[in-house]
């Protein structure tokens, strides 16, 4: 692998940051989102494993045709890491495959990975951004 091409929507995260800026405290999502914003810039100032994969954003016009493809191989995946709790595309397939009974899905948090759905849950995700 050369290149790797990072899609979301840097529109949504960057109204989320602005957004806590306003409040004299952040909450665990608006710090979950800055810190992935400081992680995903990172990526783009010095690429990965020292430079010898470049980052690419492709920035939110083409996120629409993407998570339509990532979600339909999100849903059969055997394990899922599907990113950070504000992500309502991580929610939609995490709960999807709950549904399903595939029950091996994580979330990305700065502290290591949340099983979001270990054996003995008995409802859904709860989204809140």
């Amino acid at each position: 692998v050369k290149t790797v091409l990072i899609v979301f929507a840097r529109s949504l995260l960057d109204a989320m940051e602005d957004h806590a800026k306003t409040k004299p405290e952040r909450n665990h999502m608006e710090k979950i989102n800055r810190h992935n914003l400081d992680m995903i810039q990172d990526l783009l100032d010095n690429d990965m494993w020292g430079g010898k994969v470049k980052v690419v954003e492709a920035g939110s016009a083409i996120v629409d045709a993407a998570g339509i493809l990532n979600f339909f191989l999100a849903i059969h995946y055997s394990i899922l890491v599907g990113g950070t709790e504000v992500s309502s595309w991580s929610t939609l397939s995490i709960n999807s495959r709950y549904y399903r009974e595939i029950k091996e899905n994580y979330f990305y948090r700065p502290e290591g990975l949340y099983w979001v759905t270990p054996p003995n849950v008995t409802k859904p995700h709860w989204f809140t951004c």
